[in-house]
Order: C-alpha cells, then structure tokens, then sequence
C-alpha cells in the first residue's frame, strides 16, 4: 500500500536514516526509502540479506561514527517522534531495521518483547525509545511530541497482520537485557495500559504465558500489585503458575494467590476437579 499522507518533512527525515545505505552498496538507500514510504520495493531485503557491509552498524546509536551517521539517527527519531504517524510506514521501517541487523543483535540486547513478538513492531517501537535516552537521544528536539500509546502500537501491528498478543507481549515486556527501558515502561504504566489489561484478560495471559519463566515472575507479582486477580482469568493463571513446572513461578505465585479471597480461592481450586475440561 503506498502512503499518501507523509509530508515532504518526514520525507526528509526518512531519507537522512535510510540513504546511509548507499555507502554500503550504490542505489541500496534509494531502495530502502521507496519501500518504508510506498512499499514497492521488496526486493530491498534480499540486497540487504547479501549486503557485504554490514548495514547492521546503522541500525544502533552505539557505533555512529560521523555527522552523517548522527544526523541520519536523528531523522528517523524526529519522524517517529514529530512525523505523520502512518502505521504501514512504521511497520515497514521496522522491516528495514529488522533486514539490516542479520545477527539480530539489536533485536536480542536492545528490543522489547518475547522472542515470539514480530521484529519489526520491536524495532521499531525500540528506535522510538532509543530517542528520548538520556546519553545519546534528542530528548530537547521531541519535547512535546506525541506520547506513544497502545492504540499507535496496535494499530502499527494491524498494519503488518501482528495480533493482539504481540501487542501485549511488546507492552508488558518494555524491559532490555540488561535493565529497564524508561520510555516504553511509562506505557506500561499508563492508566490507559491497566484498562487494556481488564479489557483484554484472555489475550493478556496469553501474552505472559510465552515468556520465559524470570518474566511470568515479574508480571505475576504485578497483577497482584495492579489489583488485577479479582479477574477469574488472571487468578486462575496465577494457580496454574503457583503449582506449574517452572520453579522461578512457584513462591511469587503461592504469594499472590493468599491475597485471593479464601472462599473465592477454594471455589477455584475445587473448579479443575468439579470441572476438568475447564
């Protein structure tokens, strides 16, 4: 689908990003902006697949090594942050992000989510935060910009036929490898994100359930701390976990479910007995 609604500035903020690539192969840049504005250029992942040079140093702040380089950054941070929000753009730009790093190294250190969520939406969504870090970002340049919010976020899977459960796992799951994520927890923490959470319940659990076992730990003690297991599905969840196979679970879960009502907590466990199908 082609973007009619990009204007000539976030046309410019996308080709200072994506043109770097011509330093890597001639006429790569050129193929990578048609595809993130109209889409009509696929053939650009196998280029970058069989790229000799490493397109992957361009995806990450961490080794811009000239002007260019950073103002390039730049431009796909204020398009992200101050452009024309199109979710097929942002979904296709993630494609791009997703092509240029082959080892994946940004999407396994740097990128939220489970390893189940879909590259794109992670990287995308990472590139975003990666702008308001304090040591490398442009936090001046995007004061006032638009706040992210599930609704961006799920209309951006929606362009990319990613489903509900990628959402929430990508929400639920802001923090990196190696610590917290500021700008996306702050989506995790809106009043917006406990609403989609007592709306959604099902696709929620589902979401946590293909985590590992260190994040189903950190989620179980924040149902409880979000008041969330007066909901059957979230305190049924919490009982399968309390008496599951992975260890990690156990004694976090045990814990919440003593915050369950006791008539309410023995109702459900006799629930599996009186019931086995359920």
């Amino acid at each position: 689908m082609s973007s009619t609604t990009l204007s000539k500035q976030d046309i410019k903020w996308i080709t200072a990003d994506l043109s770097r690539l011509d330093k890597t192969q001639p006429g790569l840049g050129d193929d990578a902006i048609r595809h993130a504005i109209n889409g009509d250029r696929d053939s650009v992942f196998s280029s970058l697949a069989h790229n000799p040079g490493h397109a992957s140093g361009l995806v990450t702040p961490y080794s811009a090594a000239s002007k260019a380089d950073e103002k390039g950054l730049e431009g796909r941070w204020l398009f992200l942050h101050k452009g024309t929000f199109d979710p097929d753009v942002w979904w296709r730009y993630g494609q791009i992000l997703y092509a240029m790093d082959p080892s994946n190294y940004m999407l396994e250190y740097y990128a939220p989510g489970s390893k189940l969520a879909p590259a794109p939406l992670k990287l995308i969504l990472m590139s975003w935060a990666q702008a308001k870090d304090q040591w490398y970002g442009i936090k001046k340049a995007i004061k006032g910009s638009p706040t992210l919010t599930i609704a961006r976020i799920r209309d951006v899977a929606e362009a990319g036929k990613a489903d509900l459960i990628d959402v929430a796992d990508i929400v639920l799951r802001p923090s990196l490898s190696y610590g917290p994520n500021p700008a996306l927890e702050s989506v995790k923490k809106s009043d917006e994100c406990k609403q989609f959470m007592k709306d959604n319940p099902e696709t929620v659990v589902a979401a946590i359930a293909r985590m590992t076992a260190d994040d189903r730990t950190t989620l179980i003690n924040e149902l409880g701390r979000w008041d969330m297991l007066g909901d059957e599905t979230y305190s049924r969840f919490v009982m399968d976990q309390a008496f599951g196979s992975a260890k990690t679970t156990r004694a976090p879960a045990q814990s919440q479910l003593l915050t369950i009502e006791a008539d309410r907590l023995k109702s459900e466990c006799r629930m599996p007995i009186d019931h086995p199908s359920t």
